[in-house]
């Protein structure tokens, strides 16, 4: 069981203060004070353990995007997993009555919005992991197995190799052991049949060159011949019946030229796909024939295109999203790019998303 110190009262009374929309309370003239859109902090993916904490707070605008006073209300959808008070402080188990102790409780995923007005937040995802050693970056989660990457060295009490299997329900270690696990960090996984790849910054697995990713094979754990030859750290990767895909700060793959984006077979053989991305790609969606990029780059396929993009995966040639031009700070932009795919993995739409980023880009 663990304390929670940070002070229930003191960030209800927080969150009283920032919901006060003007003078008196009352949003000045030709305001409206209905509620069209709510956004949750922090938004996207988290990963925390069992018996911790995780703050929730929670903004609310109107149509013109003007800031609106509002008392929102938090849900988890599985309580048994996440517990969280009405104030958004959020604990990965059971809470006490009085708010101020977390037993721990179940671990798996789940899924956190805010609501007032009658509108919800786009959700956001907390994983909730078993206890490991250190920090955790990826987490994938198949059936009623766990696995875990990062720069772990045990989890669920036994020892690993920064990539960790365990169950899903119980959070103890499997049998399968990946013990030939990379020399450095894991940042992202992805997972087709028996195999499991892993990009990251590592140089080595096992004792064998494998430079920024590696594939095991999930029923024996055993590190796989696949080496297609990286120079620069993955950070991001998804597989799907077009191939796996991998994102990151790397410039060459094979000994070809494919800058910061690419797309190869299960078996690590490239294929058309070259955007000449001026600089890293850092996450990445699909929806439908298209594939969202967000990162650091400035151009794509020579054309300029501000930390987001979208690529028609038919013709593998990128849109034209003006809206990104609408950013100054590089900060700026890659905050609002990363809200765009963080949206479009919770089912927003292409407008919907075109319309967040130009409304994250006025107001940062």
């Amino acid at each position: 069981m663990r304390r929670f110190r940070s002070g229930g009262l003191g960030w209800v009374a927080v969150l009283s203060i920032l919901s006060i929309g003007g003078c008196g309370g009352h949003p000045p003239a030709g305001q409206s004070p209905f509620i069209a859109r709510i956004i949750l902090n922090p938004g996207g993916n988290s990963s925390i353990q069992v018996g911790s904490f995780i703050g929730f707070s929670a903004s609310a605008t109107n149509s013109a995007g003007n800031n609106v006073g509002a008392t929102f209300t938090y849900t988890s959808s599985d309580t048994s997993i996440l517990n969280i008070a009405s104030n958004g402080a959020a604990c990965a188990g059971r809470w006490d009555a009085a708010f101020t102790s977390c037993t721990p409780g179940g671990i798996g995923a789940v899924q956190v919005t805010a609501s007032a007005g009658g509108v919800s937040s786009p959700p956001s995802f907390v994983f909730v992991h078993p206890q490991v050693d250190n920090i955790t970056y990826a987490m994938l989660r198949e059936g009623g197995t766990l696995y875990l990457g990062g720069d772990i060295g045990t989890a669920g009490g036994q020892p690993c190799s920064r990539i960790a299997a365990l169950d899903a329900d119980t959070g103890a270690a499997l049998p399968l052991s990946f013990t030939s696990g990379p020399n450095t960090t894991v940042y992202s996984l992805a997972k087709q049949g028996n195999t499991i790849y892993a990009g990251g910054s590592f140089l080595s697995a096992g004792g064998q060159a494998r430079g920024y990713i590696a594939a095991w094979d999930t029923l024996s754990g055993n590190l796989l011949p696949f080496n297609p030859g990286f120079d620069g750290t993955v950070r991001h990767l998804n597989i799907d019946l077009q191939g796996l895909y991998a994102g990151g700060d790397f410039n060459n793959v094979a000994g070809q030229n494919r800058p910061g984006f690419v797309r190869m077979s299960p078996s690590g053989v490239l294929d058309s796909l070259n955007l000449q991305m001026s600089a890293g790609v850092y996450d990445f969606n699909r929806q439908g024939n298209r594939i969202l990029l967000g990162g650091s780059f400035g151009t794509v396929a020579n054309q300029s295109h501000y930390y987001f993009a979208a690529v028609d995966d038919n013709t593998l040639f990128p849109l034209d999203y003006a809206d990104e031009r609408l950013l100054l700070a590089r900060g700026q932009a890659e905050a609002c790019s990363f809200l765009v795919i963080v949206l479009m993995k919770s089912g927003a739409t292409a407008p919907e998303a075109s319309d967040a980023f130009r409304e994250c880009a006025h107001r940062t």
